[in-house]
């Protein structure tokens, strides 16, 4: 029998999803996380995804973004959400709580996921960010 503690459930679930590498320990990489936070939106059994470049490659991935000064993080999620994909949501539930660190990088991210009902899809059309 396993004591429940977050390290514990951590390792538990990589485990039965396959991910072979330990949690990262505060203690090797006490920095301050970068905040991110992310929306899992579905919607008639189809899931809201963002297309994007990831060191010269096409990624598909989460409506995400880092946390800015002053909001929440049901306000950065939804203004996320918003800004890369032009719809807007209610976050209401947490779905999950990430914690990564790139070595690549150096940088520890702690990444929060939300979802909630959908108030409005926008246009339809992918926020490109560009102003063309």
């Amino acid at each position: 029998i396993m004591k429940l503690n977050v390290h514990n459930l951590l390792r538990a679930t990589r485990r039965y999803f396959g991910i072979l590498e330990e949690p990262v320990s505060l203690v090797q990489h006490p920095q301050s996380p970068q905040i991110i936070v992310a929306s899992v939106l579905e919607l008639a059994g189809r899931f809201l995804l963002i297309e994007e470049k990831v060191e010269g490659a096409l990624c598909l991935n989460q409506p995400a973004g880092r946390l800015e000064v002053g909001e929440t993080v049901t306000e950065g999620a939804a203004r996320e959400t918003v800004e890369e994909a032009d719809v807007r949501f209610v976050p209401q539930y947490l779905v999950g709580i990430y914690d990564w660190y790139s070595q690549k990088q150096a940088t520890r991210f702690l990444r929060l996921a939300f979802t909630g009902p959908i108030e409005d899809m926008g246009n339809g059309v992918p926020n490109t960010g560009s102003s063309v």
